[in-house]
């Protein structure tokens, strides 16, 4: 069964290769053909992050730093498809990258057991004791 879930895996993967081979190859504007080539980085990166057969070592980190990345790649390419101005794509990619950092911000205070309630509060209070 382990071999089977690294066989769909790699072929999942090598699928989203071949897209990004097809659309560097052909005459398309380079913004999508990046913007798929880092989607397909970023799943990739969730892929072997979710795998629990695989097992980097140190560059575990950068797995899950593309893995975290995933919507903010999967938002631009979904832009890149459907918008043709620039200026209308902007505030989107914009509030899901802030989405991204709030979430690696929210797994952080979870890893560190901190009451966000009480954070939140606290900080509420700081401010406005320096406000006042």
């Amino acid at each position: 069964m382990d071999q089977l879930d690294l066989l769909l895996r790699g072929a999942a993967l090598g699928l989203f290769g071949l897209c990004c081979g097809l659309l560097w190859a052909t005459e398309t504007p380079t913004r999508k053909a990046l913007s798929m080539t880092a989607l397909c980085a970023t799943v990739a990166g969730y892929v072997v992050v979710s795998s629990p057969n695989i097992d980097l070592g140190a560059g575990q980190h950068v797995a899950v730093v593309a893995a975290r990345l995933a919507p903010l790649a999967l938002t631009w390419v979904v832009l890149e498809l459907f918008f043709d101005c620039v200026g209308d794509r902007w505030p989107w990619l914009v509030y899901s990258g802030l989405t991204v950092i709030l979430e690696q911000f929210r797994s952080i205070i979870r890893r560190w057991k901190i009451s966000v309630d009480g954070w939140f509060l606290s900080c509420i209070r700081g401010c406005w004791r320096w406000r006042s």
